[in-house]
């Protein structure tokens, strides 16, 4: 259900999706590789899409814990709701840029780990440059931001906003692709 259900959205809105299907187990397991959900008080991810990747997250988020899913699409945050009750999890329709408004809401000041499959390339420079300055402003000073892409497209851009990039591959994704992880 899940896999044609993102389809058939990202062949409504391509702009807004990124891609034609889920992301793999593998790109999940890439982008949290090395990171310490288990000291997490919140995580948020942005673009949920059908859970791929929100799955892997819930598996490693301890119990106190809460992740905040952002999906701007209606008919994927609503599958979302319905298909992952977990009490930890809550889904936002909505843009990613809103995030310092939900964290206040949910009752937290930053956020320890942002987990994007926001398709950075499709968004316009001040758009971009926008969103990765609520990024910074929304990590707590040793959070970390990662980000998947199936180019580097905006790479020199989110490398100019962090300290540190580290750079990562994953071919067993379709298409494969390439894992920022970005610290402040």
């Amino acid at each position: 259900m899940g896999y044609f259900l993102f389809l058939k959205n990202s062949l409504k809105n391509f702009n807004q999706m990124g891609a034609f299907v889920p992301s793999s187990q593998f790109l999940a397991r890439t982008m949290l590789e090395g990171v310490h959900l288990p000291r997490a008080k919140c995580v948020v991810e942005f673009g949920g899409g059908t859970g791929a990747i929100t799955r892997h997250i819930l598996a490693l988020l301890p119990s106190h814990a809460t992740l905040i899913v952002f999906e701007m699409n209606k008919e994927l945050a609503a599958h979302l709701k319905r298909t992952i009750t977990d009490p930890r999890v809550f889904v936002v329709c909505d843009r990613a840029e809103r995030i310092g408004h939900y964290l206040k809401k949910f009752g937290f000041k930053k956020a320890d780990y942002i987990i994007s499959s926001l398709p950075l390339a499709h968004l316009r420079g001040a758009v971009l440059a926008h969103l990765l300055s609520e990024v910074v402003a929304s990590l707590h000073p040793h959070g970390v931001y990662i980000q998947y892409q199936y180019s580097l497209h905006s790479f020199r851009q989110v490398k100019k906003v962090f300290g540190k990039v580290v750079l990562k591959f994953e071919l067993y994704n379709f298409p494969p692709a390439f894992v920022y992880v970005c610290h402040v």
